[in-house]
């Protein structure tokens, strides 16, 4: 049953729903442990970057599986599904505003209160449309399952309530049991969700990706790989020529443009990613690699909009003002110190295997730039981890933090290359079409 609901949804789909139930296990349980009110600043804002990029990423990735659904229906079907994942879509928006409010436009409680209110309305109004909409398909495709899309209906709200609606869900005599019903409601919404999407996907097949699709893939990753790369020099070399030249302006151009650089980058590997799935059949790995890759750039971009806060900072004569930027941008460079590393590992080795099944669909292709990539990555990635953790604290002078900044920069270059290179060279290879049948040789007297 799981393996035909697994075969019957779209990677895309799989990898929110997969998403969204760990992001919100991780979430629930640290709110169950942890008190927020003793937290450091550092934890709070490792939460806030934490459950910014879980909105986004499932709600990015729910809204192209609805979008990955609708291809495969037809007629009044696929309308009603393009609706949905239009809907879904414009839920984003929530997400970004609050960011927006968060950390770039400082806005007074009376805004947030306004804001909240309506952005819970919108989206409890804009989940349960698109939970009517799922509803109706499903009764039309199959009427004997339209149980399991009124479940959706009856998750949808829970899930999403409005602030009065959650006021009387929630538990006054304790707090770990409200805690509880909520994240109970959102995993029985996801689950819901993935049901009814297998229910009316039952018996359809993805149409077919072009030709190109996964090379093209390939080759945008690779790119966007080397982009982080030269994102890196770039700053290293800016970042010495501005202590060498003492100048505040090209501090805060490296302050302003590094970060946002690598969100960028990291934004055109998620399309690369999604094109190589695209390309193979819908590989799920890749795409769990891609929704993982993407939350990551929800936090580097939380962490890019306070650091180029700090440099503009940098230019108010108030001094309470810069000192204030600088603590918060401290605060945001300290977060996931493990997380991270740990998240683009198994994102890179996603990646990795992929290409893997990429090529080895072609014999004639050699296997060993794959097993040396891997164990690049694994050393690379961890190898930089272990300095970053324990080494900073045992830096004494100026000298030993450059020699650890350089060392952990080249581990993380060497793994990054390897998977890069790894990535052009199947794309070139695939170019090249080596399953094209070649007619014999013959000898002739």
């Amino acid at each position: 049953m799981l393996d035909r609901a697994r075969q019957a949804l779209p990677p895309t789909l799989i990898a929110g729903v997969v998403i969204g139930l760990l992001g919100g296990a991780a979430m629930f349980t640290h709110s169950v442990i942890a008190d927020y009110r003793h937290m450091s600043e550092v934890a709070r804002t490792s939460r806030e970057f934490a459950s910014y990029g879980l909105w986004i990423t499932t709600a990015v990735f729910f809204a192209l599986g609805l979008r990955d659904s609708a291809a495969r229906l037809t007629g009044l079907d696929r309308r009603l599904a393009v609706a949905a994942a239009i809907l879904g879509a414009l839920l984003l928006a929530p997400a970004l505003i609050t960011i927006y409010a968060r950390y770039i436009e400082r806005v007074d409680w009376r805004w947030w209160q306004g804001f909240e209110r309506w952005s819970s309305r919108a989206s409890f109004a804009g989940w349960l449309t698109i939970s009517g909409l799922l509803t109706a398909i499903a009764a039309r495709r199959a009427p004997r399952t339209v149980a399991v899309a009124g479940a959706l209906v009856l998750f949808a709200v829970l899930a999403h309530p409005t602030d009065q609606l959650h006021r009387w869900m929630e538990i006054r005599s304790s707090h770990t049991l409200t805690l509880v019903v909520g994240f109970a409601s959102r995993v029985g919404f996801a689950v819901a969700l993935a049901a009814t999407v297998a229910v009316i996907l039952d018996g359809t097949r993805a149409p077919a990706a072009a030709p190109q699709t996964a090379t093209i893939g390939l080759e945008r990753t690779g790119s966007a790989l080397i982009g982080r790369l030269m994102t890196f020099v770039f700053a290293v070399l800016f970042t010495m020529f501005a202590a060498a030249a003492r100048s505040p302006g090209a501090l805060q151009a490296v302050m302003g443009l590094v970060p946002a650089a690598i969100v960028t980058m990291l934004l055109v590997q998620v399309s690369g990613m999604l094109a190589i799935a695209r390309g193979d059949r819908g590989a799920l790995g890749v795409t769990i690699a891609a929704a993982l890759t993407l939350w990551m750039a929800v936090v580097n971009l939380c962490q890019a909009v306070i650091a180029i806060r700090a440099a503009l900072a940098l230019r108010s004569p108030n001094a309470d003002g810069v000192s204030h930027q600088m603590s918060e941008m401290a605060h945001a460079a300290q977060v996931f110190p493990s997380l991270l590393p740990a998240v683009y590992l198994v994102a890179t080795l996603l990646l990795i295997r992929a290409v893997a099944a990429l090529r080895a669909a072609r014999p004639d292709l050699d296997p060993t730039p794959v097993t040396v990539a891997r164990v690049v990555t694994v050393i690379g990635v961890c190898g930089a981890a272990i300095l970053q953790r324990h080494g900073m604290d045992r830096v004494r002078s100026a000298g030993e933090f450059v020699l650890l900044a350089l060392l952990i920069g080249a581990a993380n270059v060497v793994a990054t290359i390897a998977v890069a290179r790894l990535c052009h060279k199947t794309a070139w290879a695939m170019k090249l079409d080596p399953e094209a049948e070649l007619p014999t040789a013959r000898v002739m007297s």
